[in-house]
């Protein structure tokens, strides 16, 4: 499979996507990306996890380098993924520490998952759009951004697009 028809495969599959069914895990060193940072992601609803290349660190590295990465993980492909036991046993794929760094443990009993805020589609398709044209761009191009990281999408969702001053 080309980079091009994974992309393809992975937009599909996050076209109209809620935030609330995303989990990225921590990154880690992983065989498949030849010791490249990266993260393995899981799509609850939909029930499918894939890995990518931890975007974080993008900023300083050569496009054809990041395009090698980026079919590694092409490679690894759309996997199946409907619990924690699959997403674990995906963790230990990629290498130790993907699982010593990713894995979830099963919640305790009693425990009860908080009720993730629910967006409106439109009003996450607006932020999805300002974090991927506007608010990251502004780390690798803006000196005052200099040295820092961006947060991932599910964090600026629930902090800085929810708050009207930072809009």
């Amino acid at each position: 499979m080309t980079v091009q028809e994974y992309q393809n495969q992975l937009d599909e599959l996050l076209d109209g996507m809620s935030i609330a069914q995303l989990h990225v895990s921590p990154d880690f060193l992983c065989n498949q990306t030849e010791g490249f940072p990266t993260v393995l992601c899981v799509l609850w609803d939909q029930g499918k996890a894939w890995i990518a290349i931890y975007e974080d660190l993008v900023m300083d590295r050569d496009e054809t380098e990041l395009n090698y990465y980026r079919s590694r993980c092409a490679e690894f492909g759309l996997r199946d993924c409907r619990n924690l036991e699959e997403f674990n046993a995906l963790l230990e794929e990629p290498g130790e520490e993907a699982y010593a760094n990713g894995a979830l443990d099963e919640p305790e009993e009693g425990y009860e998952e908080e009720n993730p805020e629910e967006w409106d589609e439109a009003e996450e398709r607006e932020a999805r759009r300002v974090y991927h044209k506007i608010y990251l761009p502004e780390f690798v191009f803006e000196p005052y951004r200099k040295g820092q990281a961006p947060v991932c999408f599910s964090e600026f969702m629930t902090n800085e697009w929810s708050d009207e001053e930072c809009r």
